[in-house]
This record gives structure tokens, sequence and C-alpha cells, in this order.
């Protein structure tokens, strides 16, 4: 199964949330920190249910600056 985390982020961190699983999100200081943190919080869960931990295939990154140029 493939699972989307969607990383965000709010104020000074970044937020790592998992669509398919409602409650499961992480945070973190950076991106990676947050991608991390997600990812072994989506292995205890899918453990907990008998499934085998996620392996990261592919990661596909957009980012955003708020700040403008002057």
């Amino acid at each position: 199964m493939t699972y989307e985390i969607l990383i965000r982020q709010e104020g000074q961190r970044y937020v790592a949330i998992c669509r398919q699983i409602p409650g499961l999100a992480a945070a973190g200081k950076t991106a990676g920190a947050a991608l991390d943190a997600i990812q072994q919080l989506l292995s205890a869960r899918l453990t907990q249910r008998g499934a085998s931990p996620p392996v990261i295939v592919e990661v596909h990154a957009t980012i955003r600056s708020n700040s403008r140029l002057a």
C-alpha cells in the first residue's frame, strides 16, 4: 500500500500528516525531521496491526517561500 505524507511549515516547525490514517501526525524542526518522525509512528501503527513497516520509495517535494523578493 502507498501512504501519502504531507509536510507543511507551521511557524518555526514542520508538521507531517498521513492522509490514509486519520490523526497520524508528527512534527519536527526540519521537514526531514518531521518525515522521520511520522515514518516511525507509521511503522509502529502498522506493526501493531500485524503489517510490515513502511519503506520510503519516493519523495516528491514542493518548497514554497512565504517571503517576498524585493
